[in-house]
């Protein structure tokens, strides 16, 4: 609808007619559909501008005598909060003459905060769309709170696209409006958590609710990066009103998908610390500086995420004091059963998780080797040791490790190498699932336990595993299933500025990248991005035995490592073969647009938006929707470099008395120095800490380091603290080393198999048959001489170096 205004009187005839045409739109093509006409209005006086431009409000206006609020399409708030949502309802005269409208502003991450930290399984989820289909939240779309800019709003159809959704969808948009709840200021935030309860009714009941088969979009870590993966469903869906709006709102549940119900255990009061040592002021704690971070080695702290709580929204929005923690103590250690707000199964994961502390402070010496160990549940809880502070707004289970772990449920995951400023330097985690034992199809995820280890020790592991990657002919490197480089050569030693992280192996190893998609042992996927109308682009590595192409002019051979993410390469020295796949490094896949080679970058392809229509035209063989990027984590107030000045090391990695390269990259804290602080090569190279060396030059603002030389602050001295400690000691033993007291809490010991501790499926062993005595004692790279006809196929016996049992 169009309004046209002429102010004052000098307007010939011609003026006139042009602004009442504009306004009844008489030059509308009829086939994009049916107009409403507007008003054209002439104002002589112009103090009478304001009043007779406000004649639009009477057109739009209605007589209709309405008692529910009207939820105004979401936008980005001026002042700076956020997504919010204009609440608007009519105030009417005794007599029934309309007054005017009341509105009030909501957050759009308050008023759905119970739908948006929704969670019963790994393949259930909510959703909510208004009177237009539009969808205001779903699981593929951003997170509320890190909206940043006015989104683009998505049809739910282009969301929800199996066959049976499109029913689903027509009865929800029916249902919008029938709910007669009164609504005022005070319960105007529990307006979903209503829904909730009406939608969990239908789902309960036997209306409201079809079955059918759907799919899931999972994303495989960073979805720019890593992509997403798909997977079909059964799935229930329920569907109901949000009282008293103009919204309706759908639950999900994936068939057999379960929460994991851990056995209940009594808290006492070592089970809990909480993160923030800034307020920790116990006379028997002794801190230290673990890399830059303020730390303890006398306990892993707890962090309580927004997930824990059963209100996410007022726990962030809530300043939090000495007394509210104390309050979180003394509900966790059992002093008091007065419960600070946190779901019901948080006391359990607490307890539990408290014996992967005992595990990790048994088993010192390993510290040498890791950088930190961490266990995230499912419900919110994440623990760290050392110990040291972490953000408000941490959420694990939004973070990359956490999301490419479930998606590879099972497996021993390895991440690409990404700069660590906790570490200092470049880090790979290494994780995997804990899992519940089901008597059904489902297994669900309880947690999933990390160890995160620095580059040069990955690489040093790599070269102590393949014979060949140590050999003048050979070059070694290490990829994930999505083709990021995990491992290489040039991540060790470089000069210059490195080039490490999200490198891709078309930007790194172009050659072996064309052969791969060549041969289709790597393939190109898509998703759409819908909250930027974008077509994404990512790779999958998918083979399952080794593939010799040592003869072809790439020159290589590749072994999938089992039960795990990864793959060996093993490349000839030179290559006869040159590629020019992706030529640039350090451009984000959303920035660099798809040229038109097979093997390009990570890139994208623009996408079409009808922006008069507000709908995505999706063909048939449309690509799936890509899960949202998960928000960025502020760690404002973390910078540890002033309290850690004057404090020891948390573990002494004696770097000093390291003489070789091996034996220096074989622990976490030291670094090998072949260059000095202008990137010339050494006359001596030698080994220093990570405060001193870093990247494999002397740092520049150390006093210590000048010359040729590194003074190591260390002390130096003997490395017989680790020479019981092999650096074939496998990888997996860091991540589960937390975990098996956890276990023996699930189930009796006495019905447990190697397969199944204590009731909890054990990620790290097979249901393969045992292999025979001349099978390959295969676990991950760190143990294994392979031969390119003998990839691994059998996961390894783990031994607990202080108990000496077997699992």
């Amino acid at each position: 609808m169009i309004f046209t205004y002429a102010l004052g009187n000098s307007f010939d005839a011609t003026d006139k007619t042009l602004l009442e045409n504009m306004a009844a739109q008489t030059q509308t093509n009829p086939s994009f559909g049916v107009i409403k006409g507007g008003e054209y209005k002439q104002i002589i006086d112009p103090s009478l501008l304001r009043s007779s431009m406000a004649s639009y409000y009477n057109r739009f206006s209605s007589n209709e005598y309405r008692t529910e609020p009207v939820f105004s399409v979401p936008y980005i708030d001026f002042f700076g909060l956020g997504l919010i949502t204009s609440v608007c309802l009519p105030v009417y005269r005794g007599s029934g003459d309309l007054m005017g409208v009341s509105c009030s502003d909501v957050t759009m991450a308050d008023l759905l905060s119970d739908i948006t930290y929704f969670h019963e399984g790994d393949l259930s989820y909510a959703f909510i769309i208004d009177q237009y289909g539009r969808t205001l939240m779903h699981p593929q779309l951003p997170q509320l709170s890190s909206v940043k800019d006015d989104p683009i709003f998505v049809h739910i159809e282009n969301l929800e696209r199996s066959s049976g959704a499109a029913t689903v969808i027509q009865e929800m948009l029916k249902h919008v409006m029938s709910s007669v709840y009164p609504v005022d200021k005070k319960n105007e935030r529990r307006l979903a958590a209503r829904c909730f309860e009406v939608v969990y009714f239908y789902y309960r009941g036997t209306t409201n609710k079809t079955k059918f088969n759907s799919q899931r979009m999972i994303p495989r870590g960073s979805v720019l990066y890593e992509g997403i993966e798909t997977r079909s469903v059964i799935s229930t869906y329920a569907w109901g009103s949000v009282p008293n709006s103009n919204l309706s709102m759908a639950i999900v549940v994936g068939e057999g998908d379960t929460l994991a119900r851990l056995k209940h255990m009594t808290p006492n009061g070592d089970v809990f610390n909480y993160h923030r040592l800034d307020w920790d002021n116990s006379p028997g704690t002794s801190f230290c500086k673990h890399f830059n971070r303020y730390s303890t080695k006398d306990y892993s702290i707890t962090m309580l995420t927004p997930g824990a709580f059963k209100d996410p929204i007022n726990y962030l929005n809530t300043e939090e004091t000495k007394a509210i923690v104390t309050r979180y103590e003394n509900f966790l250690r059992g002093t008091t059963t007065i419960n600070p707000g946190l779901k019901d199964s948080v006391t359990n994961s607490v307890t539990l998780t408290y014996q992967a502390e005992q595990m990790w402070k048994a088993n010192q010496e390993q510290e040498q080797l890791v950088l930190w160990r961490y266990i995230g549940t499912t419900d919110g809880i994440m623990r760290l040791y050392p110990g040291a502070q972490l953000p408000k707004n941490s959420d694990h289970t939004r973070r990359p490790w956490f999301i490419r772990s479930v998606a590879l449920k099972g497996k021993i995951v390895f991440s690409s190498p990404y700069l660590d400023q906790w570490s200092l330097g470049y880090v790979i985690t290494v994780s995997t699932t804990i899992q519940e034992k089901s008597t059904g199809s489902s297994t669900p995820v309880v947690a999933v336990a990390g160890t995160d280890f620095r580059v040069p020790f990955m690489y040093q592991l790599l070269l102590s595993s393949y014979s060949k990657c140590s050999e003048t002919t050979y070059n070694c490197l290490v990829v994930d299933s999505s083709g990021l480089v995990v491992v290489h050569k040039d991540f060790v030693e470089f000069t210059g500025e490195p080039m490490i992280e999200n490198m891709h192996i078309t930007q790194k190893e172009p050659t072996i990248a064309e052969d791969l998609l060549t041969n289709q042992l790597m393939i190109k996927t898509s998703c759409l991005d819908f909250e930027n109308i974008k077509e994404q682009f990512s790779y999958r590595i998918s083979l399952s035995s080794s593939s010799d192409r040592m003869s072809s002019s790439a020159g290589y051979e590749i072994h999938p490592v089992a039960d795990t993410n990864i793959f060996v390469i093993i490349k000839r020295i030179p290559s006869s073969s040159q590629s020019s796949c992706c030529t640039s490094y350090g451009v984000s896949p959303d920035k660099r647009l798809c040229g038109t080679i097979s093997c390009d970058c990570l890139c994208y392809k623009q996408t079409f938006f009808n922006y008069c229509l507000d709908t995505y035209p999706l063909l048939r063989d449309t690509a799936p929707t890509c899960s949202p990027q998960p928000p960025d984590l502020s760690t404002a107030g973390l910078a540890d470099t002033d309290r850690v000045k004057h404090l020891g090391i948390c573990f002494d990695a004696q770097c000093s008395g390291r003489s070789t390269k091996g034996g220096c990259h074989n622990v976490s804290g030291c670094s090998w120095c072949y260059l000095d602080n202008v990137n010339d090569t050494l006359s001596k190279p030698s080994c220093g800490t990570v405060y001193t060396c870093q990247h494999g030059a002397l740092a520049t603002s150390d006093p210590n380091c000048s010359g040729n030389s590194c003074g190591d602050e260390d002390g130096g001295g003997s490395v017989g603290i680790i020479a019981g400690v092999s650096i074939t000691i496998l990888i997996v033993l860091a991540i589960v080393i937390g975990t098996v007291l956890w276990r023996r809490k699930q189930a009796g010991a006495s019905s447990s198999s190697p397969s199944q501790i204590n009731g909890v499926a054990n990620p790290a062993m097979s249901t393969s048959p045992a292999p025979s005595n001349n099978a390959q004692p295969m676990s991950t790279f760190a143990s294994w001489e392979p031969g390119p006809s003998a990839p691994p196929m059998y996961p390894p016996t783990y031994e607990e170096s202080t108990s000496h049992q077997h699992w």
